[in-house]
């Protein structure tokens, strides 16, 4: 199988934030506990550290929490890895920011083992540590979150600030060889090589959401 393959077929046995290429994943990485990247209908593994909060109580789904060390599993002939970053491991990162980024590593028999990284959400000020934090962990994929524009949130000075930098850091990413898949937040887009389908309905819609996008 060709790169792009494998990377297609992880999209097709798991999910993230609600997105997939598959509507019948086997479970969704989710990268933090807003009511939009969180679902009722499947199951979901969710980094430890939202095991407390609030929206967790509405699921009645089985959540696995995944400790800062990764956790694995095997199916059939494919083994999945999920490793969420500590702010430390991000480059230059401060010690928040709006979502929690996950390393994946997904392997199928006789195939090679391709790596990537997955960011459900950003704020204005994240963006400028997604390039270099990409470049070196030398993944295969990248995750970013695809907005038309946002109101009132994420830090953003005007409407497009955040879809456009996001954009220049895809650009940059290709230009690195990375293949870069889209999470609708809401829209798809044209900077992505691949866009991922909201596949399954969010878990609500909370007054106390940081995400005004559209």
């Amino acid at each position: 199988m060709e790169k792009i393959d494998i990377e297609r077929d992880f999209f097709h046995t798991v999910g993230f934030d609600r997105a997939a290429l598959y509507p019948f994943v086997s479970f969704f990485i989710v990268s933090h506990a807003d009511c939009d990247h969180l679902t009722n209908s499947e199951d979901q593994w969710i980094p430890s550290i939202y095991l407390t909060h609030r929206n967790l109580k509405n699921v009645h789904y089985p959540i696995t929490t995944i400790p800062w060390s990764g956790y694995e599993i095997s199916t059939g002939k494919k083994r999945i890895k999920v490793v969420p970053l500590m702010f430390d491991k991000i480059r230059g990162a401060p010690n928040r920011l709006h979502c929690v980024w996950m390393d994946v590593s997904y392997y199928i028999y006789k195939e090679s083992t391709i790596r990537g990284l997955l960011i459900g959400d950003l704020d204005v000020q994240d963006v400028q540590y997604v390039v270099k934090t990409v470049i070196a962990r030398k993944v295969d994929f990248v995750v970013l979150p695809s907005y038309g524009g946002v109101i009132e949130a994420h830090g953003a000075e005007y409407t497009t600030q955040l879809s456009q930098l996001i954009e220049e850091a895809a650009k940059e990413l290709k230009i690195e060889g990375m293949t870069i898949f889209a999470r609708p937040h809401p829209i798809t887009t044209e900077w992505a090589d691949i866009n991922l389908e909201i596949v399954t309905p969010q878990l609500c819609t909370s007054k106390h959401s940081t995400s005004k996008s559209f």
